[in-house]
């Protein structure tokens, strides 16, 4: 059986994520994020370790806020590593949760994506919908406002702080309103990073 987690570079070249910014600041708000996170029935873990396949571990209680690893399934039934952590500052609490460009090499010709993105239109549109309907599932008990897809840099975190919407699109921005969720999609070819 193939690895998941110690296959080569499966944690590298930074990640797809989700990032959501949730205002709440009680007490139990990890746990709360841990619990709501791994209730997805498409993501197996929490575990502790990345350099241990996941069924030579024992699998952690979803209280467990330090157990951040564990399994994507995409819609086809592709696995993949999946990678989370939650960041506290002055804007509010920060889910992270992302799948490592190297896991998704291993399915997908992912190249040398962001720098260069002649084939993500191939992959790309699959692993932001599982993304969409991971943030749908956190929304039903985490109800947070607004949150990002992508591969994603400071220019995202701030649009979400700042409540901004690019005109042009590298990532998938969600957006929690009085009349459900709207989701903008990448709407650009171009490459989200640029080599000058």
């Amino acid at each position: 059986m193939q690895g998941v987690f110690t296959i080569p570079d499966a944690w590298s070249g930074g990640s797809i994520e989700l990032l959501i910014l949730i205002h709440d600041s009680s007490k139990n708000i990890r746990v709360k994020i841990s619990n709501t996170l791994w209730q997805f029935p498409f993501i197996d873990g929490p575990y502790t370790s990345n350099q241990i396949e996941p069924e030579l571990q024992v699998k952690k209680s979803t209280n467990d806020t330090e157990a951040r690893f564990g399994i994507a399934e995409l819609n086809d039934g592709k696995k993949f590593a999946f990678g989370t952590s939650v960041i506290e500052d002055e804007d509010g609490v920060w889910l992270y949760a992302g799948i490592p460009m190297g896991s998704l090499a291993q399915f997908f010709p992912v190249g040398g994506y962001p720098f260069e993105s002649s084939n993500h239109q191939t992959w790309q549109p699959q692993v932001h919908e599982w993304f969409v309907s991971l943030a749908k599932h956190l929304h039903e008990s985490l109800p947070y406002e607004r949150g990002v897809i992508g591969w994603l840099t400071s220019s995202e975190v701030d649009e979400i702080v700042d409540q901004i919407i690019p005109d042009e699109r590298h990532s998938t921005y969600i957006l929690w309103c009085k009349n459900g969720l709207e989701i903008f999609e990448v709407n650009t070819n171009n490459s989200p990073m640029k080599i000058n």
